[in-house]
């Protein structure tokens, strides 16, 4: 079987490649030029981290294929890209001719293909002109999908999902609280007492194909040719489809928010939050404020840390679905306080017995440096990737199939 010979093949740390690589990829394919994008971990990180989402995008989209490990690759162009050089264990390129590319800056559309024209790669057809500024060209969504959420942990649960579906779908969430929720399309629910009439109501009005349940729903309206996904163990009779949220105590990727391109890195989440170089702790039980601060911490007190998990030194709180999977994630040193009518004590206790958390018995402990320090590296030891986004494929490949079991 004969070798495919790609245009223009990039080298690079996939992982932490942003929206400036993307917008090259996309300026490609719309001169009909093939890319292959060849992953190759920075030297002494081999952390299984995810790709970034524009990555992630370029890939399901088709406008770039991914190398494999075991095959070879040939190119009319390899660019190899990233601040820190890729100089250790390069896979097998073949290329006609190599660029190294420190920090390139931002190119996108006909500027980027002009500077490719300057190694030989001249566009096939004509790309299309865009306004000054614009961004890539978004693909119309064909399809709707309700996501429904009872309360704060289903909407961040949901919303994680939705962040990560193709763009052929278009998410709406439904709540019954207040604002929107990141950006979407938001439908809310006065009250319970409506709730079945009101989601009867959305349902005709949006005629989604797929309608994802996160919560207690038992007053869900019948709704012929939707196909309806319970997220969950409980309360799924009716259903066509089951989601069960994985958990990490089981071995199964958690759906969070978040993933690692998405946080500020140290210096900048400490800057916003107005901390200095003391230690700083986010504690996001009201009680636990006065017993950290006593302890030499600077304390931040909210319920969630988003985008400046980094600023932290340590996190003292419930252990909560998501809490508890993202501060493991990206590895902060986590004191948690389960509350033992619900499924943050089991999460605890794995924390404590895995030894990538403390009990809120070990406060002290966690006030000294080395002990964070140990926390830290076997948070590393435990990567785990970011289960919302198989979560994302499968529901819109039900959307794209119309499946039914049942109902």
């Amino acid at each position: 079987m004969p070798t495919t010979v790609h245009d223009v093949a990039i080298l690079a740390d996939f992982r932490f490649a942003g929206p400036d690589v993307a917008a090259e990829v996309r300026a490609q394919a719309d001169a009909a030029l093939s890319t292959v994008l060849v992953h190759v971990p920075l030297p002494g990180d081999d952390r299984p981290l995810p790709f970034g989402s524009p990555v992630r995008d370029l890939i399901r989209d088709g406008l770039a294929d991914l190398a494999r490990d075991d095959q070879p690759v040939e190119a009319r162009l390899l660019v190899i890209r990233g601040r820190r050089p890729i100089v250790e264990d390069l896979p097998d390129v073949r290329a006609q001719r190599t660029v190294a590319v420190d920090d390139p800056g931002p190119r996108a559309g006909r500027s980027h293909l002009r500077w490719l024209a300057g190694y030989g790669i001249r566009p096939r057809i004509s790309a299309p002109a865009r306004p000054r500024g614009a961004g890539p060209v978004a693909t119309v969504p064909t399809r709707r999908m309700l996501l429904v959420g009872e309360d704060e942990d289903a909407l961040i649960r949901l919303t994680a999902i939705a962040r990560r579906l193709p763009p052929a779908v278009a998410p709406v969430i439904v709540t019954q609280s207040s604002g929107a929720v990141d950006g979407f399309l938001t439908e809310h629910i006065p009250s319970r007492a409506v709730r079945r009439d009101r989601l009867a109501h959305l349902i005709d009005l949006h005629r989604p194909e797929v309608v994802v349940v996160d919560g207690w729903w038992r007053d869900r309206p019948v709704v012929p040719g939707v196909i309806w996904v319970k997220v969950g163990r409980e309360g799924t009779e009716g259903f066509d489809h089951v989601l069960v949220p994985g958990e990490l105590a089981d071995g199964a990727e958690p759906i969070t928010l978040l993933d690692a391109g998405d946080l500020l890195d140290t210096a900048a989440a400490r800057a916003e939050l107005g901390l200095d170089d003391r230690p700083a702790a986010l504690v996001r039980l009201d009680a636990l404020v006065g017993p950290v601060a006593e302890r030499g911490f600077q304390v931040v007190r909210r319920d969630r840390a988003g985008r400046h998990l980094r600023a932290f030194d340590l996190v003292v709180g419930p252990a909560d679905y998501h809490g508890f999977h993202e501060q493991l994630r990206f590895g902060i040193p986590s004191v948690f306080v389960p509350d033992p009518r619900d499924p943050g004590a089991a999460r605890a206790r794995y924390a404590e017995a895995a030894g990538v958390g403390l009990s809120v018995g070990e406060l002290d402990a966690a006030m000294r440096p080395e002990v964070r320090d140990a926390l830290r590296r076997r948070c590393e030891e435990l990567t785990f990737a970011n289960g919302a986004t198989g979560a994302a494929t499968w529901l819109s490949g039900l959307a794209a199939r119309r499946e039914r079991i049942g109902g």
